[in-house]
């Protein structure tokens, strides 16, 4: 067994092949929350809004991420309208 706090300079990936408790997300898994995450970066909701119509998964954090956006124009198009 490794002692897993007396090997932080092995990766990641070496860490998990060696330690037999621990379970890999599948690249599937990894990939649709890379896709979720970036719904919430404001254009990239959009278009990931329109790509990706069949994961519910990744919808949902699209349209989130999606209101978010147009939450954010409304705030900058007001306060550059208190600012004028």
């Amino acid at each position: 067994m490794i002692n897993l706090e007396y090997n932080q300079h092995i990766r990641w990936e070496e860490r998990v092949t060696r330690n037999p408790n621990a379970v890999p997300e599948a690249p599937e898994e990894r990939n649709e929350k890379e896709l979720a995450a970036l719904g919430y970066l404001w254009v990239f909701g959009l278009i990931i809004l329109v790509t990706k119509r069949a994961n519910p998964f990744i919808q949902h954090h699209a349209r989130r991420g999606t209101v978010l956006f147009v939450l954010s124009l409304f705030a900058m198009a007001h306060r550059l309208a208190s600012i004028w």
